[in-house]
């Protein structure tokens, strides 16, 4: 999702070509690996609400994690807010 809205955003933001040229193409990022159940987080630090740096892999560790990239201008992302919430109710 998040490398389908980088093209996107990408190919929005881009300037518009000067001549009748044909549009540039986008470039899909390397592949990333997929995780599968199971194995170890991949390293990833992110700043907490004070902004502290926060290790996902250490803070989380013998955990299950869901990670849910959204933004608040995405309709479908708004829409399945609440059903989320409510998986994270019934977590504890």
């Amino acid at each position: 999702l998040a490398a389908g809205l980088g093209l996107w955003a990408g190919n929005r933001l881009a300037p518009e070509p000067a001549t009748e040229a044909a549009a540039p193409v986008a470039v899909s990022p390397p592949a990333l690996p997929m995780l599968r159940p199971g194995d170890p987080l991949p390293a990833l630090v992110l700043a907490d609400a004070e902004g502290h740096a926060l290790d996902i892999r250490e803070r989380f560790k013998g955990h299950p994690l869901l990670v849910n990239v959204w933004a608040s201008w995405c309709g479908p992302c708004v829409e399945e807010m609440p059903e989320l919430a409510r998986f994270a109710e019934g977590q504890g």
